[in-house]
């Protein structure tokens, strides 16, 4: 057995330890007396110890060419253990909602479901974790939204273009313009998933306003922290998802009065969610999924 395997199983042998110490104290203890900070600190270490290995045997694998089969196997199951009993530990504290517990449970027993079926066809195939399937969810700063139609750019003067009309296709409809980097219209409708946006994204689109062109968010407010979205974007049409179209509505939508500054706030797109937050200082933050879409080989 090659060293990262052994750094595996000793990840897996922490875990039994990690329980040891968690189980001899607990916050709830805090209001009777009975709390014990030094088991607390104590499993703290051994957990930080086992986390340590997980970043160590993989390193070490593919840096001196020791990645087994059994390494694959056994690093995720390591790492799933390690992480459910410290998530049930915190859920024994009340740090942790039992709702995240399951979600997580779900999602790991779904991934490791999907190794077996791999390794079960008829190739054998063992799948093997890497450095963006332990990624769940990215935080990203977008940098600020840009609100003079100037900077956006637009054919019109002024400070802002907040919830004001413009004519498309013969009807006037209120938009609020935001550059997120690209220039953004965002209006608000009673029905999202009715539109024809094939017909009137293009309309939008091709505004004289815009002399870059637009995307065009369309937005239906669902309660005071989720919004439901479409997006026709310039150049491609409709997109199942449009990371800067997500934080231009969120901003649109706060400046509209329909959500607070600071906030995060759920958009929903065909393609998955999006959690948005609007700050004070005119900062906009997009926090998601992080997804693996496609791999391949390119040969040169």
């Amino acid at each position: 057995m090659n060293l990262p395997n052994k750094l595996t199983l000793t990840r897996i042998l922490l875990v039994p330890v990690f329980m040891i110490f968690a189980s001899l104290t607990g916050l709830s203890g805090i209001a009777d007396g009975s709390f014990q900070p030094m088991y607390y600190l104590i499993a703290g270490i051994v957990f930080a110890a086992a986390s340590f290995t997980d970043f160590l045997d993989g390193h070490l694998a593919r840096k001196w060419n020791m990645v087994t089969d059994f390494g694959k196997f056994a690093d995720p199951l390591a790492d799933k253990l390690l992480t459910t009993v410290a998530f049930i530990y915190m859920m024994r504290d009340g740090v942790c909602s039992p709702v995240v517990l399951c979600i997580i449970l779900a999602r790991e027993f779904a991934v490791s479901g999907l190794r077996m079926v791999a390794a079960g066809a008829k190739d054998g195939k063992v799948i093997a974790a890497n450095m963006w399937g332990k990624v769940k969810t990215v935080l990203v700063d977008m940098g600020k939204a840009v609100l003079k139609p100037a900077d956006i750019p637009m054919n019109v003067s002024g400070d802002t273009f907040i919830n004001k009309p413009i004519t498309v296709d013969g009807k006037e409809v209120f938009i609020t313009a935001v550059s997120m980097g690209n220039p953004h219209a965002v209006t608000y409708v009673d029905d999202v998933d009715s539109l024809e946006l094939e017909k009137i994204g293009p309309s939008f689109e091709n505004h004289p306003l815009f002399p870059e062109r637009v995307n065009t968010e369309f937005i239906k407010i669902l309660d005071e922290s989720t919004m439901q979205m479409r997006v026709w974007e310039r150049g491609s049409g409709e997109t199942w998802a449009c990371g800067t179209g997500a934080c231009a509505a969120t901003a649109a939508s706060v400046l509209n009065g329909y959500f607070p500054h600071d906030k995060e706030i759920t958009v929903k797109l065909r393609g998955g969610d999006l959690f948005i937050t609007y700050k004070s200082d005119g900062t906009v933050l997009m926090r998601g999924p992080a997804e693996t879409v496609f791999t391949g080989e390119i040969d040169v």
